[in-house]
């Protein structure tokens, strides 16, 4: 989920029982690259979001775009997610993610493989509260941490990889958020993140260069619809030559005062140049998000 430095457009919920603008901006305004965030009234909240990704294509070395040909390469995720308030300034979470793959190719039999994901864990400390002040943003900061726990890609059994489930190494993430609601109606959100990976095991010992991640994200508030738009871009340090520009959009709409629908559209830009050394998908998402008031 996770792994980044400035993270943009990774989303936001939504939540609180009669919600004013000012609590549902920032619970559907505010998920971090690691996690979700709460309401600025909210306890608690737990959330299910099932998810498809399809890889359509890849990027080479220099960035050029190639369509999948005469290959399919599908993935569903089920992430149970929550968190909680543990003092006014201080949440925790976690997120466990149940996977399951189809793979097919040219000359090769079909594939399909399932289990649990990597989980990760979480923590975010408001540092200003972006409704203290008229002007001034609120400042979040998140610390992630994701263990290994899915089925890595250097155990697999299979020809197409299938029964991958997981990275096979722990990272460790650190993100920035500067975020503010304009006019009751408008929420302008800057992130960036960092992420470090561990070595994947003794057999494999290399180790991942660090990641960066930036990237803005703009959203519309007319209850009970909101809708993020953002755009992120993300890359790993030297010696490692892969990046990756993301778009995304996230429509939230609430079904009662506790419980909201959470959308999620994202996919990486098919323009040479853009994404290099990467695979090119898009995903598709719909979830439950369920806030408990203070």
């Amino acid at each position: 989920m996770l792994a980044r430095l400035t993270a943009a457009a990774l989303l936001a919920l939504i939540g609180a029982l009669a919600p004013t603008h000012q609590a549902f901006a920032a619970a559907c305004c505010g998920e971090a690259s690691v996690g979700d965030r709460l309401g600025e009234t909210e306890l608690f909240m737990t959330a299910l979001r099932p998810s498809l990704r399809i890889r359509y294509g890849s990027f080479d070395q220099e960035g050029v775009f190639s369509a999948n040909r005469g290959s399919t390469d599908l993935t569903a995720e089920w992430v149970s997610s929550c968190v909680v308030r543990v003092t006014p300034n201080l949440e925790l979470g976690a997120a466990v993610p149940l996977v399951f793959n189809y793979r097919e190719a040219q000359g090769v039999e079909s594939e399909t493989g399932v289990g649990f994901g990597d989980t990760s864990a979480f923590a975010t400390w408001l540092l200003y509260s972006q409704f203290a002040d008229r002007y001034a943003p609120g400042v979040a900061l998140t610390g992630g941490v994701t263990l290994p726990t899915g089925a890595a890609p250097q155990a697999s059994e299979t020809l197409l990889g299938a029964d991958t489930t997981g990275q096979g190494r722990g990272e460790f993430t650190l993100t920035a958020t500067l975020e503010k609601t304009l006019a009751e109606h408008f929420h302008v959100r800057a992130i960036s993140a960092m992420t470090f990976f561990t070595a994947p095991g003794e057999e494999s010992p290399a180790r991942k260069a660090p990641r960066v991640l930036v990237g803005p994200a703009v959203g519309v508030l007319f209850d009970p619809l909101t809708v993020i738009a953002g755009f992120s871009f993300d890359m790993d340090l030297e010696p490692s030559s892969r990046q990756r520009a993301e778009f995304s959009l996230s429509p939230f709409v609430d079904l009662s005062s506790m419980v909201s629908l959470v959308g999620d559209l994202r996919s990486q830009l098919p323009i040479n140049g853009l994404t290099v050394a990467e695979s090119a998908a898009v995903r598709v998402g719909l979830g439950l998000r369920i806030g408990v008031l203070q």
